[in-house]
């Protein structure tokens, strides 16, 4: 879904760039790249992808728990 949104953002651009010879079109074209990430959390997760970012967010607050436990543990 989010490659078709893009692919119907960028291919407009770069073809304009082309047939215009004005480079101008091809860095607008260019530039978002970076944005990736930024434009991902603007397009609606389904359940499933929804449910993998929650479920790593868990995983990592429970390895960061059994560290500090770890340290506490070493420090007694």
């Amino acid at each position: 879904m989010r490659a078709i949104s893009l692919a119907l953002f960028f291919v407009p651009l770069i073809l304009t760039g082309l047939l215009t010879h004005n480079p101008s079109f091809l860095a607008l074209a260019s530039a978002p790249t970076a944005l990736l990430p930024a434009l991902s959390s603007l397009v609606p997760m389904d359940k499933r992808r929804y449910l993998l970012k929650l479920r790593k967010i868990e995983v990592k607050a429970e390895i960061t728990r059994r560290k500090t436990e770890t340290k506490i543990r070493d420090l007694s």
